[in-house]
């Protein structure tokens, strides 16, 4: 009887994620059909990848500085996409409709894991993948939808970390911990907000982890590690990026 019940919670469950996937993809299939042109900022990205892809990294710099001051995950996997043959303006457009379903996915587990009612976990999450600026990014080019879902993600996890913490599952615990630290860097080299986001993670790995000092610690570590390695990934793959310039923009704006 138990073996029934767990069967038919994980066939409620993959029919909660399909559901979102097919809202997802349609409202993002009708906004393409009705308006399907790039925004500024993704067409900005079309060019400076495609001037990447024929002249290199440095001359794509120097034609769009503005851009090479932004963080380059989302150029580098389009990038990435070019040198193998594959269309990269379709593959920034399928980043992005993926960064939607997934948001939408990690809020639902989210939702699961705080309430433990699928309904309002399901509705929760139809209601974010629903939201106009969401859909209408989801068939443009834009390093949002790739944000968001590495943000929810990150908590998501951290949540489940925290359950495995309680309950002493070692193994787990640490899975999870470098599971968001990943995601966690990720959104570092996504946006300038993730910088932000990781200072929030370390934040709450030290005054909300049920754990002792020393676990705190190689936590907080772990988190570090993750960042320094990916925040240095586009020195080793030697794509400019001026990181430290939303400092100065930032500081600027104080003046």
């Amino acid at each position: 009887m138990e073996k029934i019940k767990r069967l038919s919670f994980q066939k409620n469950n993959y029919s909660a994620c399909f559901l979102i996937l097919l809202v997802s993809c349609s409202l993002a299939a009708l906004e393409y059909m009705l308006d399907g042109m790039l925004s500024r900022d993704g067409f900005g990205y079309l060019l400076y990848t495609r001037e990447a892809l024929n002249n290199g990294w440095q001359a794509a710099a120097e034609r769009f500085p503005e851009l090479s001051g932004y963080p380059p995950l989302l150029v580098m996997l389009m990038y990435g996409a070019g040198k193998l043959g594959v269309d990269y303006e379709l593959t920034g457009r399928l980043l992005n409709l993926l960064g939607i379903i997934f948001t939408g996915w990690g809020v639902w587990f989210i939702g699961m894991e705080l309430y433990r009612d699928r309904l309002m976990a399901l509705c929760a999450a139809l209601i974010t993948v629903s939201i106009p600026k969401l859909y209408i990014d989801g068939c443009n080019i834009l390093r949002d939808p790739l944000y968001w879902a590495e943000m929810v993600w990150a908590c998501a996890l951290f949540f489940r970390s925290i359950n495995c913490c309680q309950q002493k599952i070692k193994w787990d615990y640490w899975c999870f911990t470098a599971a968001y630290s990943l995601l966690g860097a990720l959104s570092c080299i996504t946006r300038k907000e993730g910088f932000f986001f990781c200072g929030l993670l370390a934040a709450a790995i030290i005054l909300t982890l049920p754990a002792g000092w020393k676990n705190k610690l190689i936590t907080l570590l772990i988190l570090i590690l993750f960042c320094v390695l990916l925040v240095c990934l586009p020195d080793v793959l030697a794509v400019p990026w001026n990181r430290w310039e939303f400092i100065d923009t930032w500081g600027a704006r104080w003046q």
